[in-house]
Order: C-alpha cells, then sequence, then structure tokens
C-alpha cells in the first residue's frame, strides 16, 4: 500500500498494492484457510445471533410474522413449478382464478432452486432460517473478499463484520430476507475494481461475469439491479472525477467488458422481463413507495428499538419514517459517523479514502429519495433521486435499499480507520481512536434476543388427512390472506405440497382504478366478511342477500373445500361459514372442513369430497 499512501493520482499505481516476491509453493488448505476461515467465522457468528430460531429451526423463522412466510412460499414454489412442469413465472395457486405474475413479487427463484435439497429433506421453513444465516454470512465474507484487495487481512476480517452484521442487513432480517441477502454490493465493487482499475483479465471474462453477477440479482430481489447498476453508476463517476488521468488508458478496455455484461444480462433476462412487462398480470408504471421507503438523516443518528442501545420515544419515533421499524434500516449512529469522517479527513491523500468519501456522499444524497424528509416531516423539496423516480418501472426501487451501497462503503472506511489506528505513533491518538471504535461498536450492536416466529403447521395439512382436499381444485382458507398479517395459509398450503389452490394470497397485483398496484387479491364480498370476523371478531349478519352473494364468490372459484384454521375469532368464522353452508364443519387435523360440491349456483356439502367436486377442479 506504499503508493497508494504516498496519493498518486493514477488509481492503478495508486490503489493496486506492488506484487510481492513469489511465495514458497504451499498446500492447497493453507492457501485456501485466509479465505474460508472468515467464512467460517462468520456462519458461526450468524448461527449465534439467530440462535433462538436454530433451536427449532423446523418450526420456528427468524424474523417477524409477515414477509417471511411469504418468502417460504416462494422457496417452495420453485422446485413445485420445476417438478410439475408448469411455468414457474405465473401462478394461479394465489389469487386464482386470475393468478400472479411473480416476476412482480420477487420470488428468488434462484434462492428457491438452490435451497431445493433443503426444502425437500427439512422443510420449507429449515430452507428460510438456512437463507437469512447463510445470506447474512456470505454478505459479509464477499465483503471481507471486497475490502482485503486494498488492506489486511485483520482490517478486512473487521469491514465484513461490520457490513453483514451491520444494522442494515440485521434490521432487513427481521422480515426480508431476499433484501438482506446483501452479496451483490461487495461483489460488485471486486468485479468494477478489475474491469475499471486493474485490468488483469479479459473484458470477455470480467463482461460476462459482471452480467451473470446481475442477471442472478434479477433471479434474487430484481430492485438490486436497479440500484446495483445506480451505485455501480455512481462509483465509476467518481472514479473517474478523481482519476481522470489514469482512466484514460483504461477507457477501451473498461468499455468492452461492460458491453460484454450487458449482453450477457440481457441474453439471460430476457424471456422473464418480456413476461413481466407484457405478460398477465403485469403493473402499470411504478410500484409506489419511493416518497416512503427512504433515509431520513435523523433516522441514520437515531436508532430503532432493533438496535441494543435505543433512544426511548424517540426511537419508536423514527421507526416509522421509512414506513417500519425494518425499512428504517438507514442507522449508522453518531461514533460511526464521526469516525468516517475523521478518516475522510485525515487520510484524504489515499485515493482510496477520497473513492470512498465521495461516492458515499453521493449514494447518501440518493438515499434520501425523490424528496427531502427531515425528522419524519415531508419538506417537498427535490433530490436527485426524483430522475430515478421518474423512470417507468425502474421508478420502483425503493430509495431506502440504496443504503446498502452506504454501509459497504462505510465499512471499507471503517477498515481502513483501523490500519490506520494500529499505525499511530500516540498513544493519546490511539486511545481516542481506539475509543471511538467502542462506542460505534456499541451503538451498532443488535438487540438480542434475535426476533423469531412460531410457525405453527396443523397436521392435517402435512398428514394423509389433506388427501380428501382433491389434488387440484380450490380451498377458500381461513383466515383469509390479503397482505403479511395474516398470511400463515401460504405456509400451510406450501407443507401440502401445492396441492390445492387458492383466491386469496399476499402478492402485488395491478390495481387498474390507481393505474399502479394494490397488495393481495380484489376486494370481494367473501374477503371483506371473513377480514371483517378476523379483524373486528363479529360476523356479519347473514342477510339472504349477503348469502347469496358469498355464495356466488364460492362458485365462481369452483372452490372445493373450505378450511378454518387456527386464528383470532376462530369460533365467529365457524358460525359464520356453519350458518352459510348449513352443516358444522368436520374437525380433522387442527381444521374444520367443509366438502362442497356444486348444483347450478348452490353448494352441496358432504363428508368427503364427491366426484362432481373432482369434475370441477381446475386444470
Amino acid at each position: 500500500m506504499d503508493d497508494e499512501s504516498r496519493g498518486g493520482g493514477n488509481p492503478a499505481r495508486a490503489a493496486v498494492p506492488a506484487e510481492p516476491a513469489a511465495p514458497p509453493r504451499r498446500g492447497w488448505p493453507r492457501r485456501a484457510l485466509p479465505y474460508l476461515a472468515p467464512l467460517l467465522a462468520y456462519t458461526a457468528l450468524a448461527v449465534l445471533v439467530f440462535l433462538p430460531a436454530w433451536e427449532h429451526p423446523t418450526t420456528r423463522a427468524i424474523g417477524f410474522s409477515g414477509d417471511p412466510q411469504q418468502t417460504i412460499w416462494f422457496l417452495s414454489w420453485t422446485p413445485w413449478a420445476i417438478t410439475h412442469g408448469v411455468n414457474p413465472f405465473f401462478t394461479t395457486h394465489m389469487n386464482f382464478p386470475d393468478g400472479v405474475n411473480l416476476m412482480w413479487n420477487s420470488w428468488a427463484p434462484l434462492l428457491g432452486f438452490v435451497l431445493w435439497p433443503i426444502t425437500a429433506t427439512g422443510g420449507p421453513v429449515l430452507a428460510f432460517n438456512v437463507l437469512q444465516t447463510g445470506g447474512i454470512a456470505l454478505s459479509a465474507w464477499v465483503a471481507y473478499l471486497a475490502i482485503r484487495r486494498y488492506l489486511p487481512g485483520w482490517a478486512a476480517l473487521a469491514g465484513g463484520l461490520a457490513y453483514g452484521f451491520g444494522p442494515f442487513l440485521m434490521n432487513q432480517a427481521h422480515g426480508h430476507a431476499k433484501v438482506s441477502f446483501g452479496v451483490l454490493p461487495p461483489l460488485l465493487f471486486i468485479l468494477l475494481d478489475e474491469i475499471c482499475v486493474r485490468q488483469r483479465r479479459s473484458p470477455r471474462l470480467m463482461g460476462p461475469l459482471l452480467g451473470l453477477a446481475l442477471a442472478a440479482q434479477a433471479f434474487i430481489l430484481e430492485e438490486g439491479v436497479v440500484l446495483g447498476v445506480l451505485a455501480a453508476l455512481v462509483g465509476v463517476a467518481a472514479l473517474a472525477l478523481l482519476f481522470r488521468r489514469g482512466l484514460r488508458s483504461r477507457r477501451r478496455h473498461a468499455l468492452s467488458a461492460l458491453l460484454w455484461g450487458a449482453g450477457t444480462f440481457a441474453a439471460i433476462t430476457v424471456a422473464p422481463l418480456a413476461l413481466q412487462l407484457f405478460g398477465a398480470g403485469r403493473v402499470h408504471g411504478n410500484v409506489p413507495g419511493a416518497d416512503t421507503y427512504l433515509a431520513d438523516p435523523v433516522a441514520v443518528a437515531v436508532p430503532t428499538h432493533l438496535q441494543l442501545l435505543s433512544w426511548g420515544s424517540l426511537s419508536t419515533r423514527v421507526e416509522t419514517f421509512a414506513g417500519n421499524a425494518v425499512e428504517t434500516a438507514t442507522y449508522l449512529g453518531i461514533p460511526l459517523v464521526v469516525l468516517l469522517l475523521v478518516t475522510v479527513v485525515l487520510w484524504r491523500r489515499r485515493p482510496l479514502v477520497r473513492w470512498a468519501g465521495l461516492t458515499g456522499l453521493a449514494l447518501v444524497v440518493l438515499s434520501l429519495g425523490p424528496h427531502l424528509h427531515l425528522n419524519g416531516r415531508y419538506l417537498g423539496i427535490p433530490l436527485p433521486y426524483a430522475v430515478v423516480q421518474g423512470i417507468s418501472h425502474v421508478g420502483s426501487a425503493l430509495p431506502a435499499h440504496l443504503f446498502v451501497y452506504v454501509n459497504f462503503v462505510a465499512a471499507l472506511l471503517l477498515a481502513v480507520f483501523l490500519v490506520e489506528l494500529v499505525r499511530a505513533r500516540h498513544r493519546l491518538a490511539t486511545a481516542a481512536g481506539g475509543l471511538l471504535v467502542l462506542a460505534a461498536v456499541l451503538t451498532l450492536l443488535p438487540a438480542l434476543p434475535f426476533a423469531t416466529t412460531a410457525v405453527q403447521v396443523p397436521s392435517f395439512f402435512t398428514t394423509a388427512r389433506v388427501e380428501s382436499v382433491q389434488r387440484g381444485s380450490v380451498a377458500l382458507i381461513a383466515p383469509f390472506v390479503t397482505d403479511g398479517s395474516r398470511d400463515e395459509p401460504l405456509v400451510w398450503q406450501a407443507a401440502a405440497g401445492m396441492r390445492f389452490k387458492m383466491p386469496e394470497g399476499y402478492f402485488i397485483r395491478p390495481n387498474e382504478q390507481a393505474a399502479d398496484r394494490a397488495d393481495g387479491p380484489a376486494p370481494t364480498v367473501t374477503s371483506r366478511a371473513m377480514t371483517d370476523i378476523a379483524e373486528k371478531g363479529s360476523a356479519p349478519e347473514l342477510t339472504a342477500e349477503l348469502r347469496r352473494a358469498v355464495l356466488r364468490d364460492l362458485a365462481r372459484w369452483r372452490v372445493a373445500a373450505v378450511l378454518v384454521g387456527p386464528m383470532r375469532h376462530r369460533a365467529e368464522m365457524e358460525r359464520f361459514f356453519t350458518a352459510l353452508l348449513g352443516r358444522p364443519g368436520e374437525p380433522s387435523g387442527g381444521v374444520l372442513v367443509w366438502h362442497l360440491s356444486w348444483r347450478g349456483a348452490d353448494p352441496v356439502v358432504a363428508r368427503r369430497p364427491s366426484a362432481l367436486a373432482g369434475a370441477l377442479a381446475p386444470r
């Protein structure tokens, strides 16, 4: 790092250490140890953090209730669709008969495919916990590999720890497993460092690797591609601004690699993107949220209750700034902000520090969203992200999620600070720096024990009892699923091997009236009645008009079974369907079951599914 510390202007010379003399040849285990040992350490730490879930890995899911259940369903859908030869990008197992365009719903098919063996042998809840744990460990490890390109291994180890176990990814792990899978930011740093700075490998190799990385991200969390490209543009622009002379001779190589990357990405994703943009269930325009899910400057300094050290009522208020506590993941803490500023000011002659400081500042500004919000108040001042928001479909990306790149830059600068702290010759400076690092660490620690959610699946769905429901038929399940507040039936459906379809679900659908989107199926008389019972505990009066309307819904959906599972106000839901169908439900494995066949618009309730019910089963 000698050339870099002298602050040379050429990024290739200034930022890349000289090649050391060839070391004696060692066996591959010893050569691999500096790379694999951190991965094992990060994995062990992740297991310890998520230990409350790992004590019961098949019945407790990491995080809050809501989105984890949806992700568990997504993890189950991919292998089921592949093995049954159906279109994996569109499903009618939710929102029957209209179906769901899964490309609009972050269903992460790549993760579902990779975790397929675990889902098949241990169940989708175990696969979800592996995803959460492995995602955090892998994110930290790739950050370690990225930082190690410029700094010593021990400093890179600390930087990877700060990134992978920092507030952004750990907060998102409470509910958004696909967002907390933060491998792309440090991976982009590695690829673009090779493409734009070092240029030791052919563009025909590095370009396709870049395109492959972005395509993989598209099949994990499509929004991440937009944010990744945006962050890459910021990083490359900062590089070009700071090191114009050094980059002139590298332009042709870099442009060639980027063109190869764009071609690779397009070749892999063109068909899925066409289905998303032009297929059934497509969303017109942007999914709203850019002016809600964003970084508030106050939230950068004030922790939520998801941190070990919080600020009482002020933390409670901050949790509402980005919609909820999980999305308010833009916290850095005052000690870390001070540490970052000190690093940028004191070691600004280092090209790496100058680049990181400029890139990080630009990313913070973009993460503030299209308009400035301060202390939770909308000020209406336009900001640069408004340009992104104005691009159709692309503007659906949430600016708050751009903060994952801010966290990576912060981890990089923290590693630089640690290196300089060790080099410092003044005891007072070392002591002050050590106290600042300690304060930053304490303010970044997550609240423990980490939240978990009990995932209870009635035995009806995991035993032969479920075979009483005709395979491929439609089941109406209570509680009725419209969003993440009552989406346990998604896990039940997955546990039953996708045996039946549902007219309900938790997904993004087009909303023609608002010309944007809405969550869950379009409201019906039946869904409103069932939602009122679940929320208020009182069933609506079953008038003749209401009964006819509900039966019309059931007939349109071709419902072959009504299932009332464990839920709040279950007795009221049971009374409603008993009155509607004229017979009490049959208890079976923790569920009340009504088997239906249809004669015109009238249901016939039987103890077992009839041949007519099988004939009505959708194909």
